[in-house]
C-alpha cells in the first residue's frame, strides 16, 4: 500500500455530521443580541462550512472588525453552552468510519471550526474513537483559513502525505486540500453541490458513503 494510502482526512461539520441546527441558532441569537433582522434560511445554509469571520462580515455588510469580533462573541455566547451539541450525525457515517478503520487506516479530522468545539462534538456523538487527531484553528482569528490552517498543521504533526485523500462537503475543503498536496474527495450529502466542487478542482465527487467506502477501500493501492 502506498503511504498515501494509510491516512484519510475527514472535514466534520456538513460531511460526518449535519450541524446546521447548532449553527443557525447560534447565528440568528447573534443577530438578535446585535438587534438586527436574521437572514434567510438560505443564507444561513450557505454559512455551513466557510470560516466564521467570513461569514459574518459578509452577513453584516461590514468592514468593521471591531463589529465581527462582538458578534463572533455573540455567536459563542449559544453555541458553547447548547449549539455545538445541536447536530446529527449522517446515515452511514458511522459504518464508513468502521470501515476505513477496520481496514487498518488512519483517520485525521481537519475542520475548520476552532479545535475544542471539534472534539467536544466527537466524544459527543461517539465518534472520537475512529480519530487519531483532530486538526482545526484555535479560537482567535489566526488560521480561520483550512488552507493556511493545514500548511502548519500537517508538517508540525508529521502528517504530510502527499495525494493522501481529504474527504469534504465545501469548496474550502477541496481548495485547502489541492493547497497542500492532498487529494479532495467532494461528497454531495453535505451543504456543497457537484457545481461547487467541481469548480473548485474536485475531480472525484460522491453521493453517499457507500460510494466513499468503495472509492477508499477497493480501489487498486
Amino acid at each position: 500500500m502506498s503511504p498515501s494510502r494509510t491516512i484519510v482526512f475527514f472535514d466534520l461539520d456538513g460531511t460526518l455530521v449535519d450541524s446546521y441546527e447548532g449553527l443557525s441558532n447560534s447565528y440568528r441569537h447573534t443577530f438578535d443580541a446585535m438587534g438586527v433582522a436574521p437572514p434567510s434560511d438560505a443564507a444561513l445554509r450557505a454559512c455551513v462550512g466557510p470560516p466564521l469571520r467570513g461569514n459574518l462580515f459578509r452577513l453584516l455588510a461590514t468592514t468593521d472588525a471591531t463589529v465581527v469580533e462582538t458578534a463572533v462573541a455573540h455567536f459563542r455566547a449559544y453555541y458553547a453552552t447548547r449549539g455545538w451539541a445541536e447536530n446529527r450525525v449522517y446515515a452511514g457515517v458511522r459504518e464508513l468510519l468502521a470501515a476505513i478503520r477496520a481496514a487498518g487506516r488512519r483517520l485525521v479530522i481537519a475542520t475548520g471550526k476552532p479545535r475544542v468545539y471539534a472534539e467536544r462534538i466527537l466524544a459527543h456523538e461517539g465518534l472520537a474513537s475512529f480519530f487519531e487527531g483532530v486538526i482545526g484553528p484555535p479560537l482567535d482569528a489566526g488560521r480561520d483559513d483550512k488552507a493556511v490552517l493545514l500548511a502548519h498543521e500537517l508538517p508540525a504533526r508529521g502528517l504530510v502525505f502527499p495525494g493522501a485523500p481529504l474527504v469534504g462537503d465545501r469548496r474550502e475543503d477541496v481548495r485547502a486540500a489541492l493547497a497542500n498536496g492532498l487529494r479532495p474527495v467532494g461528497i454531495t450529502w453535505g451543504y456543497g453541490d457537484h457545481a461547487e466542487l467541481s469548480s473548485a478542482g474536485a475531480r472525484t465527487i460522491l453521493a453517499t458513503p457507500e460510494e466513499v467506502r468503495a472509492h477508499l477501500l477497493d480501489a487498486p493501492s
